[in-house]
């Protein structure tokens, strides 16, 4: 999943929204059925599908936010 919201970042810097679009297309697909459990920074590829689905005008922006939110909580509870 981070490899691709690289892709995405890198899509959105040259303003390639589409091509930022396809690279968070599978990681939606992921978050759909399962957590981002195992990666080293969770934030980061949530903040990359936020911006791109802003970008988008994507209606799931909001809920990405929500779930970023809601995790970083949880993991705020933790420390």
């Amino acid at each position: 999943m981070e490899p691709l919201a690289g892709l995405a970042r890198v899509a959105l810097i040259e303003g390639n929204w589409g091509a930022a679009h396809a690279h968070i297309a599978p990681i939606l697909q992921h978050l759909a059925r399962s957590t981002l459990d195992g990666t080293e920074e969770p934030q980061l590829v949530y903040l990359t599908c936020y911006r791109v689905l802003q970008a988008c005008q994507d209606p799931r922006v909001s809920e990405i936010l929500h779930t970023a939110y809601t995790l970083l909580q949880e993991r705020a509870t933790l420390f």
